[in-house]
């Protein structure tokens, strides 16, 4: 067995360490038809969130102060918890490929479905990030009119969905070109 396939098969083996435990079930049949694939596999991924986060730092992710995340659409936000920033945040998901050549194949795909902020991420391992368009990120205070918080938080589910519909755009791509 070659050491892409070696890691391949230790990365798939082991127990998700994200702060949720389990994985976001929309952007699962991506990861498995990723992971089926002999050339590619996937390291990490999220299917898009919703958050409320105080004092943000996006160098130190570990150090913010979440007050708020879902993996779902809101119908409301905890308002006691203002100021703070509200973030729908995109799908992501880092895929493992065996040579440049196929990093540059899937990288392609993914430019040519518009996820025009992808690309390779790491060349020891050659690991190329795909990630979605669809975010929001909004400084939110107690003094901004209920209907303006009403359409962001309608505006954050709306993006959180059509984030799903390209996950499912994207599968359906890679199951057609790739296999």
């Amino acid at each position: 067995m070659d050491t892409f396939n070696i890691s391949k098969k230790t990365t798939l083996e082991k127990f998700d360490k994200s702060s949720k435990g389990a994985w976001d079930q929309k952007i699962i049949p991506l990861c498995n038809t990723l992971n089926r694939l002999p050339d590619f596999f996937t390291t990490s991924s999220c299917a898009g969130r919703i958050t409320l986060v105080k004092d943000p730092d996006p160098g130190k992710k570990q150090k913010n102060i979440w007050l708020f995340t879902t993996h779902e659409p809101i119908k409301g936000l905890p308002e006691d918890n203002f100021p703070a920033w509200l973030k729908c945040e995109p799908f992501i998901v880092h895929v493992c490929c065996r040579t440049i050549k196929h990093a540059k194949i899937l990288l392609d795909l993914a430019r040519s479905l518009g996820f025009k902020r992808s690309g390779v991420i790491s060349l020891k391992k050659i690991i190329v990030e795909i990630i979605g368009t669809e975010k929001i990120e909004n400084f939110l205070t107690d003094e901004l009119p209920k209907e303006y918080l009403e359409q962001l938080t309608f505006l954050a589910s709306q993006k959180l969905r059509s984030n799903w519909q390209n996950i499912h755009v994207l599968e359906k791509e890679i199951i057609d070109r790739l296999q």
